[in-house]
Formats: C-alpha cells, structure tokens, sequence
C-alpha cells in the first residue's frame, strides 16, 4: 500500500474551536461534488484498467482523497467535514457515473468511518490522528465466516479469514468480526480493529460485476494481539450509542442502519444515469440492421426506450431524496428508527438498485449486440448494477418479504423477538 497518502502532519483541528457550525457545510458540499464531476471523465477513462486490476488505481484513490471524499463522514473534531446524509449520497452517485467500481470503494470506505465514531476514543485518536488522508476503513462485520478470538490480558488474540473486504487494498485499519468465547462457554461476537500491516490479502476476487472494487479476502493466519480499545461488541456497535462528547453534526445522529441503505442507493443512480448517456452517446448516428433507419436517434423505439429509462432513473432520484429527508427529518426531532421505518428504507433502496438494473438491460439491449465487446462501457454497467442488486444490502425479495412481515403485524428479521425457553 505504500505511504502515498501519509499527509505532512496528523488530521487534527485547534483546541478551542467549536465544532458545531463546522459539520454539514454546504459549501464543502458543493464543492465536494463540483471536484468529482470534473473527475468522471476520468474515472470512466481508467475503468478498463480498474477491472484489469481488480482494484481502484492509485491515482484515482489519490484524487478522491484531493477532493476530500475520504473526510465527508470524518468528525470536525478530527479534520473531517461531517456532511449530511443529503450531502454525501450526492458525490458517490456522481463517483459511479463514471465507473461503479469506483464508487462502490468510495461509498464503503468513507461511510465506514461513520460507525469507528461508536469507539472508545482512543481508538478514534489513534486512526483519526495518523496522518493518513485516504481510505481510514474497510472491512467485513458478519457471521457467516468471523475470525476466531481467545481473551488475553488486555484484549484478544485473534485469527481467520475474512470474505468480500471491498477496497482493502488502500484503507489503515479494517474492522473484522470475531467470534469470542465466553466466561459461561457461550459464545459472543465482538468486531476488531485491525492495521493494515498485519492483514494479508487473498488474490482471490474473480467476479462478473464490481469488479474493480477490490472485494478480496483477507487472512491473519497466525494469532495477532489486538487491544481492548480496538474491540467493541457487535450489539454495541449496531446499537449505536457513542461515548461523550459525541462528535458535531446531523450525520451521527442518523443510524448507520440508515446511512447504508441511502448511500448505496445512490451508486445504483449513478450507473443507470450513466447507461441512459452511454445509450445517447453511442446511439447518435448509428444504424439499426435489418431496418431503414441509418440513425438509431430517428427510430421510435430508442423514443420509447430512452423514455422509459429516464422515467424510472426520475423515479429511483425522487425516491431516494425522499429517504433522505426523511431519515435526517426524524434524526433532527430525535425520533429514534423502528424496525418497520428501517424495513420500509430497505424496501425502497431494494426497489432503487433494482429499477437501476432495469435500466442497464435495456440500455444494453437498446445498443445491440457490439455492445457485448469488453470495452464496451454498456456491458459493463450492466454488469456493474446487476452485481449491486445482488447485495444482501440490496436483496429486493428479502427487502419486501421483512417489510412485508411488518405490515402483516408479524416480526420482522431484525425485530426484537421474545426469549424462548
């Protein structure tokens, strides 16, 4: 990974300087997403090579964090700007107009610093304060395959591998899922927080979409130590409750249960905007075999085709706004989220990514079939948006059958559910 992005000196602010007016500033916002624009070109020039790599090239990673990408979800008190929610799913949209893969790393490792602020303080010093103004945090926090770890004094000692650690080839620190034994034999999950130095990558990501996002394993094959101000339980960390003082800003007071379903919505906006593009660029002057049309621009159908995409990409922007203002609506009155509020956000982020890929097969199939060649960005934004609305995140049969259990007064998936004998 190499020390590309050790600054000159350590993120930090002055002593003394209040902190509140600083976060959500609509002015770093605005510039923020105007630095991006400029920057899609290009992001769309290097997505061959991004794909090639099965990773972000470094000069992207470097130009994201020149524009301050990597600081939206950073507290003030550390350096960083604090956007709103409205503010930040914006830019990662823009990011993925110009190449999915991109923005998927931008998206995950910018909104991961948003839960490290549920860490002890010492924690957030020591990665907030390193110096380092790329990527703070990537990682894996589920179940399924968690690492193993034993109590020591002072901490854990903790081993195993790690899937789907998106964007773990630039970031300091990731935050891995173990599982720990407890006092009563039981057993209890914990995330850790663990340098990049003592990770190693699985060249092990070979996928039909995203694939540029670097969503390798990882793999700590010997025990490492890791101290009790880098552990939290995963309750704890999912449950939300920061120590005081909490850092300024609307953003923290938004759940990352929320945080999640409106960003990466905002990826599928941007891959579907970028097939509607991609579709007029590619469908001025060119022929339609076997009819009489020599520009594909006159044909009635690609009216109605280019019609029916920018009615439902129109659909996918306006539900999504309305998430937003929503969530950071009952964020600013302190109205805590529900299990059917966060089943109903699922719902229409599911219902996003998945009109997105609507778009993208028809754009594709609007462009005919050299559009199949592997240069061709249509196939692979295809690729790209089917890939996104495969995400658990994203899933839109489990998305509607939770909220669909709510609505029928039974208990959700992630609702609390009675104790059983």
């Amino acid at each position: 990974m190499g020390d590309i992005f050790m600054s000159d000196a350590p993120i930090t602010m002055e002593d003394g300087i209040d902190a509140t007016n600083l976060a959500g500033s609509a002015e770093v916002a605005r510039r923020i997403l105007d630095d991006v624009a400029q920057l899609v070109p290009r992001f769309r020039e290097r997505a061959t090579e991004t794909e090639r790599l099965g990773r972000v090239p470094d000069i992207s990673i470097r130009e994201l964090a020149d524009a301050g990408v990597f600081r939206m979800a950073l507290p003030v008190e550390y350096g960083g700007f604090a956007l709103d929610p409205s503010q930040i799913y914006p830019v990662f949209s823009e990011i993925a107009r110009g190449c999915g893969s991109t923005g998927w790393v931008a998206w995950l490792t910018t909104t991961g610093v948003h839960p490290v602020t549920i860490y002890p303080h010492q924690f957030q010093q020591e990665l907030f304060r390193s110096g380092w103004d790329g990527p703070l945090q990537s990682g894996a926090i589920n179940n399924f395959a968690p690492g193993l770890g034993r109590r020591v004094a002072g901490g854990l000692m903790i081993r195993g591998k790690w899937a789907w650690c998106s964007g773990c080839h630039h970031t300091r620190f990731h935050i891995l899922s173990v599982m720990v034994e407890t006092d009563d034999g039981g057993r209890e999950s914990v995330t850790c927080q663990v340098p990049h130095e003592q990770i190693e990558i699985i060249d092990d990501w070979d996928v039909m979409g995203m694939q540029g996002s670097g969503s390798n394993s990882i793999s700590i094959a010997e025990e490492i130590f890791v101290p009790d101000h880098r552990i939290l339980k995963t309750a704890a960390l999912f449950a939300g409750i920061r120590a005081a003082p909490e850092p300024a800003g609307l953003l923290y007071k938004v759940s990352f249960a929320q945080l999640g379903p409106i960003t990466i919505a905002s990826l599928a906006v941007g891959l579907a905007r970028a097939a509607i593009e991609e579709l007029q660029r590619r469908a001025t002057g060119r022929s339609i075999t076997f009819t009489t049309y020599a520009d594909q621009l006159q044909a009635p159908i690609t009216h109605l085709q280019l019609a029916e995409m920018w009615a439902k990409l129109n659909a996918c922007e306006a539900t999504l706004k309305h998430s937003a203002e929503q969530v950071e609506g009952n964020a600013r009155d302190g109205i805590p989220p529900t299990p059917l509020a966060v089943a109903k956000l699922r719902a229409a982020t599911a219902l996003i990514c998945m009109t997105a890929k609507e778009i993208a097969d028809l754009a594709l199939r609007a462009g005919g079939a050299s559009s199949i060649y592997r240069h061709s960005p249509l196939q692979r934004i295809m690729r790209d948006a089917t890939t996104l609305s495969l995400h658990a995140q994203t899933n839109i049969e489990t998305a509607y059958e939770d909220l669909g259990r709510q609505m029928a007064g039974l208990p959700g998936f992630a609702s609390p559910r009675p104790k059983t004998i």
